[in-house]
């Protein structure tokens, strides 16, 4: 497995994952209006404006298993393709999105599958809170870093 800045010809490759992430994750935690806004398109022009390419793990035959987004220290998106999850992506995107200063992030707080997986590494739930976000009100909560706990191994 690569791990590597993604390049423009890579967006719709993981836009393509962030959109099937998100059905696959919040189909049940957002409105269907809100998961309908966050499609293929929506990613590819979001990537092409970030200032901070997103990161994304391949196969050695290139084929793109995931990505994540990490700015500012705050790890924004951490997605990895429904089809190749449990196989070590994850682990291995989240461990260099510490490795770039990631040590906070949100989740929503019905992601379970999220939660386990952050809290697996090491990472403490440190706050809840309501907030908008595509037009409605969810429940977010936040995770941290604590100074010294690594990732070791994969998912």
């Amino acid at each position: 497995m690569k791990i590597r800045p993604a390049t423009a010809a890579d967006f719709a490759a993981i836009a393509g994952i962030a959109e099937r992430a998100y059905r696959q994750g919040f189909g049940k935690i957002m409105t269907p209006t809100g998961l309908a806004l966050r499609d293929a398109a929506h990613f590819a022009e979001r990537f092409a404006r970030e200032s901070i390419p997103p990161i994304l793990a391949e196969t050695d035959d290139g084929t793109t298993l995931g990505f994540h987004l990490t700015q500012d220290g705050t790890l924004r998106m951490l997605f990895v393709d429904p089809g190749v999850q449990s196989q070590g992506a994850g682990g291995a995107l989240l461990a260099d999105a510490e490795a770039r200063g990631a040590e906070c992030l949100e989740c929503f707080r019905d992601n379970k599958a999220a939660r386990a997986f952050y809290e697996k590494r090491g990472w403490v739930h440190s706050r809840d809170y309501d907030r908008e976000f595509i037009g409605d009100v969810y429940a977010f909560v936040e995770y941290v870093k604590p100074a010294g706990w690594s990732v070791i191994g994969g998912e």
